[in-house]
């Protein structure tokens, strides 16, 4: 059996640059077992398997690292977006949405296009956070992320532990350099309150950023993330919403802002996020970018 994929790089306009995703954008006659293999053989951070719905505008996604099946987030739903249409299975003159499952969940993905190309894709999906304001204390949190105290940022936000899909502890430090020096701690995360909020990663981020564009500059650390590793945060975007939307000046209304994550020589991304805050139970999110192709293959299996 041949199947076709497409490597494609996620958050930017620049080749070699962003999330790098490789898409199989017609999945069906690939098992779970093949699913494992082919991620292993890759071996990129995540893989995307889709297969075709019945209805014209929906797929079903499964994501694959080499290790196990993980959940979508919105890097590789837009990564599927634009290896579909790379393939001619979606056609961009159609208006309607594209909804892409995976598993229980469904996304929905709106497609700005001009002469065949996609120009921008916006992601929405509706979320009921819990939110948790126990948190280790400062002096654990400096231990676990290897920084100095006085980094810990607590205005004008602070400390939350977040849960949607999963659950993340967002905490706030007060520079770019904070969060490209931080190093998790294992001894000090088992030691400490973290493992009782039932989180495994955590979400750090500054109000300084590199570009001048971006609002926020994110970074996921976590016991399954090495030191000097710096993953996607498209899947975590939902979470730093609620996050936001948990503290009291950000008002209620619609919201825009650009988060940023790595830096510029190290395949670096910009996100666009949308929030709705109602201060209601539920809140619309959306996260939107951009995506360039940088290869194609096939695998025999």
């Amino acid at each position: 059996m041949e199947l076709n994929y497409y490597l494609v790089d996620v958050f930017t306009n620049t080749p070699f640059s962003g999330a790098q995703i490789a898409v199989f954008p017609d999945a069906k006659l690939a098992s779970q077992q093949d699913r494992e293999r082919i991620a292993n053989e890759l071996n990129l951070r995540e893989t995307v398997f889709i297969t075709h719905n019945n209805s014209p505008s929906q797929y079903q996604l499964k994501v694959q690292t080499p290790h196990q099946e993980t959940t979508v987030g919105a890097h590789t739903s837009i990564a599927a977006t634009y290896a579909l249409a790379k393939s001619g299975a979606l056609k961009l003159n159609r208006s309607t949405p594209l909804r892409l499952q995976n598993n229980e969940n469904e996304q929905t993905v709106y497609i700005a296009h001009k002469d065949g190309e996609i120009k921008q894709t916006l992601l929405t999906s509706t979320i009921t956070p819990k939110t948790d304001r126990f948190t280790p204390t400062p002096e654990e949190l400096a231990e676990i992320l290897g920084i100095a105290p006085g980094q810990l940022a607590n205005k004008p936000y602070q400390p939350l532990t977040i849960s949607c899909d999963s659950a993340y502890l967002i905490v706030p430090v007060k520079s770019l350099k904070a969060v490209i020096d931080a190093r998790f701690n294992y001894q000090a995360w088992s030691t400490s309150a973290a493992p009782s909020t039932l989180t495994q990663e955590i979400l750090l981020f500054s109000t300084e950023t590199e570009q001048q564009l971006p609002d926020f500059h994110l970074r996921l650390l976590g016991p399954s993330i090495g030191h000097h590793e710096d993953p996607p945060v498209g899947a975590c975007t939902p979470a730093f919403a609620a996050y936001l939307c948990a503290h009291d000046h950000i008002k209620q209304g619609t919201h825009v802002f650009a988060v940023e994550r790595g830096l510029a020589q190290a395949r670096q991304s910009i996100l666009h996020m949308e929030m709705d805050n109602r201060q209601e139970e539920t809140l619309t999110v959306r996260v939107g970018g951009s995506a360039v192709f940088t290869g194609e293959g096939k695998i025999h299996i």
